[in-house]
């Protein structure tokens, strides 16, 4: 009989991906790296060019780059399931501050929660998929009381 130890340790941790599936699983994150940077880019050149680039927006266009190029250093490594960690893990760590800065939860950014999940799911698979949307609606609604006591900063 399993110990309690061992079964929540079965239920958290991520398995080694092994031949064909850590192929397609490398080839996930290269695609999320991909649609990452050029969002990024697309949307904060955009805001670059209109005037409407904020403090948080700037350091989070300026840390893009290095943060991917670390992601696919993992993966060239050898280190899969490390640099699908990282890269989800910083994107959701940027990501709050980019929503909290830029209008709370009126942010056009509270959207990237959903694409995070699904590259979470996509990557780690649907428990971590599931546990990262159970953290990000959590988030969202400390977001969302945050903004309704007047403790964010006007937009």
């Amino acid at each position: 009989m399993k110990n309690t130890k061992s079964i929540i340790n079965s239920m958290f941790s991520i398995p080694e991906p092994k031949g064909y599936e850590r192929d397609r699983i490398t080839k996930r994150i290269k695609i999320s790296v991909f649609v990452i940077t050029i969002l990024g880019f697309v949307i904060f050149g955009f805001n670059v060019f209109t005037g409407a680039m904020t403090g948080v927006e700037l350091i989070f266009l300026i840390s893009l780059l290095p943060i991917q190029f670390i992601t696919l250093y993992l993966l060239r490594k050898g280190y899969i399931i490390k640099a699908g960690i990282f890269e989800i893990s910083i994107s959701a760590i940027y990501l709050t501050p980019l929503v909290l800065f830029s209008g709370g939860s009126n942010s056009p950014y509270i959207i990237a929660y959903l694409g995070i999940s699904l590259i979470t799911g996509a990557i780690l698979g649907w428990k971590a998929g599931v546990i990262f949307s159970v953290i990000s609606v959590l988030l969202l609604g400390v977001i969302g009381s945050i903004g309704t006591k007047g403790l964010l900063p006007p937009s």
